[in-house]
């Protein structure tokens, strides 16, 4: 039966892999006039927004660059389990 449930959990991690690896998402960000952020894109806005898409991800396994405070496209890895992790793109703007 242990083999069972965790040949069920291999699995379904690999389909959220498979879902989420390559995809793109999009964060606006409010910024001053001279462009610059209030305050930085985080893994929690990350999360925030994989929710909205039908995703329930902890913040914790979303890696995300140091402090993005400039528009831009960032790479995010998230961690879905010990083996596998799926790749996505942050579009910020502002």
């Amino acid at each position: 039966n242990v083999k069972y449930v965790s040949a069920i959990a291999y699995y379904s991690c690999l389909e959220l892999r498979e879902k989420l690896d390559g995809q793109e998402i999009t964060i606006q960000v409010k910024s001053g006039a001279a462009g610059k952020f209030f305050g930085s894109v985080t893994n929690k806005e990350v999360a925030d927004k994989l929710f909205e898409l039908g995703f329930d991800i902890d913040k914790k396994k979303i890696t995300v660059p140091n402090a993005i405070k400039t528009a831009g496209t960032y790479p995010v890895t998230i961690r879905i389990s010990a083996e596998e992790t799926a790749k996505i793109s942050l579009i910020v703007k502002n």
